[in-house]
């Protein structure tokens, strides 16, 4: 097994919370995607009592 790094440098600026959230809504339709105080917070889509207490 080789010791070697499994991480790379990265040589593009990270994603905004903004990007990563659009990111997200696109990946996981239904899915409620949120940025709350600095954090992008997933919620899965609303099952069916669930929806409707929404």
């Amino acid at each position: 097994m080789s010791a070697a790094a499994v991480e790379h440098p990265c040589d593009d600026e990270p994603e905004t919370l903004l990007e990563t959230a659009n990111r997200l809504m696109e990946q996981l339709p239904g899915h409620r995607v949120e940025i709350i105080g600095g954090l992008v917070t997933v919620a899965p889509p609303p099952d069916g009592p669930h929806a409707k207490a929404l």
